[in-house]
């Protein structure tokens, strides 16, 4: 890290930054952010060198981009989905939290995906666009902590490069890239409201940042928060420590909108039991940390894992630390409590279990540990450094050695990478020592001294592009999944060309599709199917209707098993009818591998085949039925007529049944939420153990009765939703009213910028 000269130690800091700094200094600082995000554009072009697809992988392919096209299709045909019974297992978004439908950026990234041509293109531009914002905010939160303005442009441009984020949230996790680029934005705001701004910018990222849905986040978040209380509880600040306790109630009664659903429909799902396992599968040792400053390190999980990329990388300027005079730590991070609580609570975090109930993958937290780390290393690289000595470089070099001989030695088929490594960030730190040397030795010309960090910090950064090239040279494509989904729109038509009514596919195309790509033509996968627009029950989802998904032997990504096809063909017992019928499907489209000529040339009375090539098999109605969420089947003695039917809501008219009663079973799930109105109740025991079934006493003869479906818990969500927003739109406007008074009447009291004074003088000011 580079070197702050010392600066003289006075009785009391400077005062704040906005009441002192010159409009020069404003500029100089606007120059180094537009320069941190100019620079993070061009760095994160280096991987599309290499692999040209490399921010269109894994889950981006087969999730994300179908969801955010599904939903900004909804968004145009004027509907904001909470349910979608024709998708069945999947269909659930609410309860399954990660749709951002409560999220404004979501939305927008969504309705703006439907005007895509070229998916990989979209996706490309949006998460570049992401990753410089996101780097912007790390700027930010740096200046929050009086981090030097070269230094904040280091840490920021390094922010992306960090291993978890570059080869996953980059190329395949979304919703983690989103989070990681939002945290240092609500983050900064939230440490201003702490020092008496106006709360509505930590409102708004706080809000963004929960309403991505990603459970991650939002325990970022909370962490954050608990982090400020701390700073604010150190400082004997009450005034500070309500302000940000105010701004955590509002996030919190944001989280039991977005995450109360999944909680109360859980015990039907496929995560309804929560387990803590070691599965090994992408976790954070001490090793990753110990070799986290080589760009290339890499610690297989397992002995002949050769399939890893250096998610552990943070940066490789860690080892300058080694220049920091131990006798000013301490000060330097004085107002740095919170973020030490949370880098600490973080990294242990990671070391802990693979899997918590639905937490899984520890290296996902990394992203979080970088942006911590980064920003204690330009604390200390601002107040806390003096001019290095022969000795301190030399622990430096030793550092970059020990890690690059532990990276190698874990992986020995990466020992040419880390000498390599070895040898180039060794020449980087000897580069920048002497740089640093010569431009604070006593002969310097003034000039000299003035223009050295401008000059140390091109320097870094040039170091970085550097390595970053080196790390792609080595490591070219993504640690997820080359999924092989199109990059043309219109290309993801075509498998269900010829279809009718609601499609279910049966087969597991996915392992085919990795192999060749051609077979995209007949198949999708998961999400991607979002993207044709036609229902099918085949996509993506995380939490699944558990006897629906045993039934079919679904997979989470939408693959069946062969034996699926014989299930659908089959008589359920209670009502005698098809579950073809029962499912409403009219469309089956069959993988042909491991099916019998004999049964893809025969399909069921009323069926024909539609369409065939030397992959598929389709399967087509003669006489479609309507979508899915009717009824399908009312019990002998029982008649109902359907009067009206939407997503949500069935209102039928019980023309007859029996005096023992009558049951009725709808083409939809019974998830948790559904009630009935005007007579009957829904029973516990369900057709075919999955469908949404309605018991009718016999008084219910001649009444109209009403099926109707909101969330479990929808109307403390609403409320909690209304509430925070409300509170929160209140709150700032009483803000903006407070500090228009001052500033009309400054005899009255501070202004905002004045605002708790010993407070913010002992917060750390930016030192240029």
């Amino acid at each position: 890290m580079t070197v702050a000269p010392p600066t003289p130690t006075t009785a009391r800091p400077a005062r704040p930054a906005s009441t002192t700094s010159t409009s020069s200094d404003r500029r100089a600082t606007l120059i180094w952010a537009v320069a941190a995000m100019v620079t993070v554009a061009v760095l994160l072009l280096v991987p599309l060198w290499f692999t040209h697809r490399f921010y269109f992988y894994g889950d981006t392919q087969i999730g994300s981009f179908g969801q955010w096209y599904h939903l900004g299709s909804e968004l145009r045909d004027g509907h904001w989905p909470l349910i979608d019974l024709q998708r069945w297992r999947a269909g659930n978004y609410v309860a399954e939290g990660q749709w951002g439908q409560w999220n404004p950026l979501v939305l927008l990234i969504s309705v703006a995906s439907t005007f895509a041509t070229n998916a990989m293109v979209f996706c490309t531009v949006l998460k570049v666009v992401v990753a410089v914002l996101g780097s912007l905010g790390g700027f930010l939160l740096c200046r929050g902590y009086g981090v030097r303005r070269e230094i904040a442009f280091v840490v920021s441009i390094a922010l992306p490069l960090g291993g978890v984020t570059q080869y996953l949230d980059l190329t395949t996790w979304a919703t983690g890239l989103l989070v990681w680029a939002l945290l240092p934005w609500a983050w900064w705001a939230i440490r201003r409201t702490l020092q008496g701004r106006n709360p509505f910018p930590a409102l708004v990222f706080c809000y963004l940042l929960v309403t991505v849905g990603y459970v991650y986040g939002t325990i970022y978040l909370a962490l954050v928060l608990i982090g400020c209380l701390l700073d604010a509880a150190i400082l004997r600040e009450r005034p500070a420590f309500l302000r940000v306790l105010g701004v955590g109630v509002c996030a919190g009664l944001l989280a039991v909108t977005v995450y109360l659903p999944g909680l109360l429909t859980a015990p039907v799902t496929t995560r309804g039991s929560w387990e803590v396992l070691d599965t090994n599968n992408l976790p954070v040792s001490l090793q990753d940390y110990a070799v986290s400053v080589v760009p290339t390190g890499v610690v297989p999980p397992g002995l002949g894992r050769r399939d890893m990329t250096p998610l552990g990388y943070l940066a490789w300027f860690l080892p300058m630390l080694a220049w920091v005079r131990p006798s000013r730590v301490s000060s330097a991070l004085r107002p740095a409590a919170g973020l030490l609580f949370v880098l600490v609570s973080v990294a242990l975090w990671s070391l802990g279990p693979t899997q918590v109930g639905p937490l899984r993958y520890p290296v996902r937290l990394l992203p979080v540990v970088t942006l911590c780390a980064l920003v204690v290393a330009g604390i200390l690289a601002s107040g806390a450094t003096t001019r290095p000595t022969r000795g301190q470089l030399g622990l430096s070099l030793l550092w970059v050695g020990a890690a690059a001989f532990l990276a190698g030695s874990h992986a020995l088929y990466t020992t040419r990478a880390q000498l390599t490594s070895f040898a180039l960030v060794s020449v980087a730190i000897l580069l920048v020592w002497w740089l640093w040397r010569r431009g604070t030795a006593s002969d310097a010309s003034a000039r000299l001294r003035r223009q050295l960090p401008a000059v140390v910090a091109a320097v870094m950064a040039l170091c970085s592009f550097g390595f970053l090239v080196l790390q792609h040279s080595y490591f070219p494509t993504p640690q997820s999944k080359e999924r092989n989904m199109p990059a043309l729109v219109s290309d993801y038509r075509r498998p269900l060309a010829g279809s009718v009514g609601d499609v279910f596919m049966v087969g597991a195309p996915n392992d085919a599709i990795q192999a060749d790509a051609s077979v995209t033509s007949d198949f999708l996968t998961a999400s991607a199917w979002y993207v044709d627009g036609r229902p099918i029950q085949n996509t993506y989802t995380t939490i699944g209707f558990a006897t629906y998904n045993d039934r079919y032997c679904m997979t989470l990504i939408g693959g069946v098993c062969r034996p699926a096809l014989a299930m659908l063909r089959s008589t359920e017992p209670q009502t005698g009818m098809s579950r073809l019928d029962l499912l409403s499907v009219s469309t089956v489209l069959i993988r042909k591998e491991g099916v019998s000529a004999k049964t893809l040339d025969n399909p069921p009375p009323g069926w024909r085949v539609g369409r065939e090539t030397p992959l598929s098999v389709m399967w087509v109605r003669e006489r479609p039925l309507p979508a899915a969420g009717g009824v399908v089947w009312s019990s002998p003695g029982t008649r109902v007529e359907t009067l009206s039917e939407d997503t949500r809501t069935v209102r039928l008219r019980v023309t007859a049944v029996s005096d023992q009663g009558g049951t009725v079973a709808f083409s939809r799930l019974a998830w948790p939420g559904y009630r009935v109105e005007g007579g009957g109740s829904l029973s516990d025991h369900l057709v075919d153990g999955y469908l949404t079934t309605l018991r009718l006493p016999a008084s219910t003869e001649g009444k109209i009765v009403t099926l109707r479906f909101d969330p479990p818990g929808w109307p403390v969500e609403l409320a909690a939703w209304t509430v925070s927003v409300v509170a929160s739109i209140g709150w700032s406007l009483l803000a903006l009213v407070l500090w228009w008074r001052r500033r009309r009447d400054p005899s009255r009291d501070e202004s905002p910028d004045d605002a708790a004074p010993d407070l913010l003088d002992r917060q750390a000011q930016p030192a240029g």
